[in-house]
This record gives C-alpha cells, structure tokens and sequence, in this order.
C-alpha cells in the first residue's frame, strides 16, 4: 500500500533546481511520468512520490554531503512566494513563523514544531513517513536552510546556534562545524534547532511592508497544506505524538479518538478525509510504518516490544505487516542494518 502522503503535490521547484544541475535529466526523471519539457515550461506540480523517486535516481546519494552543497548553493531562496515572504518579514521571529507555517507546502512528509523554552527558541522537525534512505538529507537540508537564515538575519554574528539531529552524521562532526559555523550535536533524541530567544526580535533590514504582505497573502492562497489536504498532515502529525505519548484510550488511537483531539466531529473528520481521498486506517498503517522502521534501528527493542507499542494483537500480525510493508520480516530488516552499520564502522 502507498503512503498516503506519497500522492500529495508540491511544487516543482526544487527538481527543476536538480534538473539544471545534472548533466542527463531524463535518467533523474525515471520512473516518473514527467519529461523535461514538462518541467520547463513552470512551476508544475508533481507528486512527493515523483521528488523522492527522482531524489533517488539523482546525485543525492552520489556523496553523503551532496544535500550540504545544495543548501549553501540556494539557502534562503527559491522556496516560491515563501522567500519572498521570510526575506522581506519584520523581524527574524516572524521569517522564522512564516517558514514553519508554510514549508510543509514543499516538504509534506516533514512536521515542523517551534516554541520558546526558557531562555531558549526551538524549532523541531519530525519525519511523517519512513523516508528510508534519504531520511537523513531530507532532514538536514530544510534545517541547514533554517540555520543560514537564522545567521543572514543576525547578519553573520551567530554564536549560539544548536543543531541537535537524531542520525549519525553523514560526513565527520567537524565538516559540519567547519562548514555551517554552529554546534551540532548527533544521536540525539530530537531534529531541533535552537538559538537564544531574544534573537526572535532582530530587526530586519530589508523589510518591506508591502511585498511581505503580498508574499504572505501568495502563500495563503497557494497552499496546498492549508487548502484540502491540510487534514492528512494534520492527523499524521497526531498519530506521531500518539505512539510518543499514547494519548489515545488506545493506541493507535480510534477514529473517534482522532476526532476529539483535532476538535471535530467523527462525521466531519471522515468527511474531510474522503475528500483528500485517504482513509484513516491507511494513515494509521503509514504511522505504524514508519515507526516500526524508526524503532527496529534503534535497536532498543526486541520484536515482541515492538509489535506490542504499535498496538498489534500479536507479534505474527507485526510480522506480516511488515513483511507487506518492505517485503522481509523485521528480524531480516534488522539484521540488514547491523550489517550495514558494521560495514560503515570498518570502511
């Protein structure tokens, strides 16, 4: 079954990017139904689906910092009326507002949570599907494009910045360092970035009152998130929080559990589903998908823990789902990836 979120558009941006940059496009678009004509003629949309598998067949896996030149090369720019919109925004608190609100327009199978703790602002990013190989570029990019925001804004003079990722790193912890200027720290229990609150007041020199509002009123009206489909990124993102907080009476939590945490009605969440043209069920087994995937690398727990957090009746029915889901069981899977980790350890 595919992942609900795999079938939502986004803009064509950020392959036309790649499509400039490689040397055969039509190999980066196999797979897809799009041509390269397609592309040029403007901002198409295409599916997530479309991005990840051209994402695969490009040069983002050629070298583990390939996503690291890609965020010096366009940082803060060619995110559509959002660049227009955080560049030209009063302050940094209120470019950093508009980003969180309006990335997942590009990047749906992220979401994005910022808040102020003590004397600290975070802004946390959390995968709402298994993204399996590109897990760790994907979650890089859009927070190495944040961190160079943050210091533009501060006009270079940014110490202070923490970059906390749950990953290893793809390239040694000093490239990191040497080449973004900020503390990272790897393993951790979170994909945060964090700076000291009061930097949210800075100033902006190049607000313009009247392109940031125009910018803003462009990103409400072409959003994708905030239109129809906005209720799928909505309960993924609560299906999440429930496997981490087993809010629900149980988990995963009932459609009529969903419903009263989102404040709607059984009837209207099932209606707004069927217009996105989802079941909740599918978007609990995408969860559990991509949970089961996050857990069995972790490699805390044994399968029994696993089926049983998940809320299988047994560990033979996580077993199946699994084997459905990436066509090997879990004990295969894990095995796979200790492998795999031992073979980086002794490269």
């Amino acid at each position: 079954m595919m992942s609900a979120i795999e079938e939502l558009p986004i803009p064509s941006a950020y392959l036309r990017l790649m499509v400039l940059a490689v040397d055969d496009p039509a190999a980066l678009l196999q797979g897809t139904n799009l041509s390269v004509s397609d592309l040029q003629r403007g901002d198409v949309p295409i599916t997530v689906r479309e991005a990840l598998t051209c994402m695969r067949n490009g040069p983002a896996l050629g070298r583990p910092d390939a996503h690291h030149r890609w965020a010096e090369a366009f940082g803060e720019h060619f995110h559509g009326p959002l660049t227009a919109a955080w560049l030209t925004a009063p302050t940094l608190g209120d470019g950093i507002d508009i980003f969180v609100r309006f990335i997942p327009d590009r990047a749906p199978y992220l979401a994005w949570q910022a808040s102020r703790v003590g004397e600290r602002y975070r802004v946390e990013v959390r995968t709402l599907m298994d993204l399996t190989d590109l897990t760790t570029p994907l979650i890089e990019l859009p927070m190495l494009v944040l961190l160079r925001y943050v210091q533009t804004m501060r006009a270079g003079i940014a110490p202070g910045i923490l970059v906390r990722l749950g990953h290893r790193p793809a390239v040694p912890a000093n490239d990191y360092q040497r080449r973004f200027r900020a503390d990272f720290h790897f393993e951790q229990n979170a994909n945060q970035l964090s700076f000291p609150a009061q930097w949210r007041e800075t100033p902006n020199p190049g607000f313009d009152a009247v392109i940031w509002k125009a910018a803003v009123r462009r990103c409400e009206e072409t959003s994708v998130v905030a239109g129809g489909l906005e209720i799928i990124t909505r309960v993924m993102r609560e299906l999440r929080e429930a496997f981490d907080r087993a809010w629900g009476q149980r988990t995963p939590p009932t459609l009529e559990d969903m419903a009263q945490r989102l404040n709607l009605s059984v009837r209207t969440l099932h209606r707004r589903l069927s217009a996105a043209q989802v079941s909740y069920q599918q978007l609990v087994d995408d969860a559990r998908k991509a949970r089961a995937a996050h857990l069995l690398g972790a490699g805390r727990r044994g399968i029994d823990a696993i089926a049983a957090e998940l809320g299988f009746g047994n560990p033979a029915s996580f077993v199946r789902a699994y084997r459905r889901w990436y066509g090997m069981t879990p004990g295969a899977s894990r095995r796979r990836g200790m492998h795999a980790a031992s073979r980086r350890v002794h490269s």
